[in-house]
């Protein structure tokens, strides 16, 4: 793996962390939530846009949809992680909401998508809510 790569991973990962603090900290409620909501628009969806350029004026109303799903689900996620926060200790939350990602994501993909689930990656999902649960 290059520096650069392993740098810009473990810059992520500080960024991710501190965030997650603030949030913890801050008490955050839904100005909070609607702050971060806004930051990551006004922050992101312009290298967004910028890097999607090419795509971006053959989309129909089936991709911005998609796009404005995933906006609310992100919302919902970040409202639902919140609040355990305002409930529960950051070192209870953070490992559940994480480690709940792919056991959501693996239920979303075969119900929603129609993706098999073989039993490899069943026991990597496994394995991944269990360590959670333990």
């Amino acid at each position: 793996m290059p520096l650069t790569a392993f740098a810009l991973v473990l810059v992520a990962a500080v960024l991710h962390a501190l965030w997650n603090i603030v949030a913890k900290r801050a008490d955050a409620g839904r100005h909070f939530v609607l702050l971060g909501a806004l930051a990551i628009v006004l922050l992101w969806a312009p290298l967004g846009l910028w890097l999607a350029w090419p795509a971006v004026p053959g989309w129909g109303l089936r991709e911005w949809a998609l796009v404005g799903a995933s906006g609310a689900v992100h919302l919902l996620y970040f409202n639902v992680l919140l609040a355990g926060y305002r409930a529960s200790d950051l070192t209870v939350v953070y490992p559940v909401a994480r480690g709940t990602g792919p056991l959501v994501t693996a239920l979303g993909a075969t119900v929603l998508l129609g993706e098999v689930l073989t039993l490899r990656s069943g026991l990597g999902v496994l394995a991944v809510a269990g360590g959670v649960w333990l």
